[in-house]
Formats: structure tokens, sequence, C-alpha cells
């Protein structure tokens, strides 16, 4: 128990979990502190060209990384494809590998989401219409129907 504080640098872990238990894992994000502060205009591009994965790590990871397992099931995304879009949320270490920081995913998920949840919004209405239109004709018909 207590606290851990490095002030710059980097703390890097090979091959191992890191696990926090009854804390919290804080960025900071205040506004006070930012520039240039724009929306995320192309989340559902990057979102849907980016694929979710299941993936086992293969000989070479177990080389650099002995205690990973090759028979465990992992989920995550291609660095590469991420770095297509989102270049600002890959570094290479010094193998050359890449790197993915997962946390820079949540805006644009946040904000497909939105766009999804206004095109839901806008469909409903769509529809809502179509079902009026679909109700007045069904109703003229059996007018004219009754009239015959």
């Amino acid at each position: 128990s207590g606290n851990m504080a490095i002030r710059g640098g980097h703390i890097n872990v090979h091959s191992g979990d890191i696990n926090v238990r009854g804390g919290d894992i804080n960025v900071t994000s205040d506004e006070r502190l930012k520039t240039n502060i724009k929306k995320i205009q192309n989340s559902m591009e990057i979102i849907t060209n980016i694929r979710g994965v299941e993936f086992n790590w293969n000989k070479k990871m177990k080389e650099l990384h002995s205690s990973i397992s090759t028979s465990k099931k992992e989920l995550g995304v291609i660095a590469q494809e991420v770095e297509e879009f989102i270049p600002e949320m890959i570094k290479t270490n010094d193998n050359g590998y890449k790197m993915v920081n997962y946390n820079k995913l949540i805006p644009i998920l946040l904000e497909g989401i939105k766009t999804q949840q206004k095109q839901i919004g806008e469909l409903k209405q769509e529809n809502k219409e179509l079902k009026e239109n679909m109700n007045n004709i069904l109703d003229r018909l059996s007018i004219l129907e009754e009239d015959n």
C-alpha cells in the first residue's frame, strides 16, 4: 500500500499484467490545459476501417517475451490498420514493433456512437412518416373500396 510517483520517463512492463485493485487510472484531460480543440469529424470512417480481432500471439512474440502465452486467446486491433487512420494512437518500440494506445480510441468510439444515435433518430422519424403515409393510403383505399 502507498503511493508511487514517477515524474517524466516511462514505465515498461515486459510480458505481464498491470492490475489495479480498488483504484483508478486517471489521465489529465482538463480543458484549461488544451488548445486547438476540435470535434472528431470522421469517426464512423475510422471505426468501419479498423478491425476488432481475436488472435493468439505468435512464436516471435514468445521469443521476445517468454512469459507470453501463445495458446491464450487475445482481443485487440491491428496497429498498422489503426496507424492509417489515427497515427496518434501508434508508437513504435525499440525493436521496431508497433504498439497501440487503446485509450485514444475512446473519443472516436464516443463520436461514432453519437453519429449512429443521430442516424437512428432520423430513421425513426422517417419510419414514423412512412407509416403515417401508409395509413393514409390504406384509409383512402378503404374508402374507395366502400364506394364501389
